[in-house]
């Protein structure tokens, strides 16, 4: 899933782009979450918030906060420069201000949907670990982590805590599910209420497993057999590439 926002005060060049973001969607077979956003501000509140996009289709003229002085705000302020930020303008005069918030490209109104399809196949190519991610809302704000940062999830109830290597999050989800979408060979049950990522595994006892964080978990005797199997496949694994 590659997650972008589409930023503009007309609705009509919102609703357009949407249009060909979808219909490329469906020629090249990838799966798209687009939302709309008509002010720069609403879009920074989402952003600062630690809502996380691909991608970002960013008009620049706007009546109050420009689309150069949120690029700023999310390059400078929130630190990310992971997100690739696709100007769109009916004005060519730019260059030297668009540089130092780092675009990834320029549209130029009337926007075609040629040029949607050029900038998208560019983002696939250059984004091929786009969905070795795990999506997951706290509260009503969207969190994506690196599955490779994942190093154990606690069950809480109803909630899972999940830490990682840039910090701890508390979310609705059962260990089950959440394993499902994260891998059936990378990440393992180590007691019914904790799975752990076997690539953050640091040592391994018959009883016992330290992860990368330093913490200890205890191995229930259900499990002893599948993680000692599923550690010897993946260090197999790193060894033959």
């Amino acid at each position: 899933m590659i997650f972008i926002a589409v930023c503009d005060d007309d609705p009509d060049i919102c609703a357009l782009t949407e249009e060909y973001l979808l219909k490329y969607s469906k020629e090249a077979a990838v799966s798209l979450d687009i939302e709309c956003y008509e002010s720069c501000e609403i879009l920074y509140n989402i952003v600062k918030n630690k809502s996380r996009f691909d991608v970002i289709f960013l008009d620049i003229e706007f009546e109050f906060m420009n689309g150069i002085q949120l690029a700023e705000k999310i390059r400078e302020e929130i630190f990310d420069e992971k997100v690739k930020i696709v100007y769109i303008s009916a004005k060519e005069s730019y260059a030297m201000e668009l540089f130092k918030t780092r675009p990834f490209d320029f549209l130029i109104k009337p926007i075609k949907y040629d040029k949607i399809q050029k900038i998208m196949g560019k983002i696939i190519k250059l984004t091929k670990e786009y969905n070795k991610t795990y999506v997951f809302n706290t509260g009503h704000v969207m969190n994506r982590v690196s599955i490779d940062d994942i190093i154990y999830i606690e069950a809480r109830g109803r909630k899972a805590g999940m830490f990682t290597t840039d910090g701890e999050y508390e979310f609705y989800g059962k260990l089950c599910d959440i394993k499902k979408s994260l891998g059936e060979l990378e990440f393992a049950f180590v007691h019914k209420s904790y799975l752990i990522n076997l690539r953050q595994v640091i040592e391994y006892g018959h009883y016992k497993v330290k992860l990368s964080n330093m913490k200890i978990l205890s191995v229930s005797q259900t499990y002893r057999k599948i993680i000692r199997e599923q550690l010897l496949s993946i260090r197999k694994g790193d060894e033959s590439i």
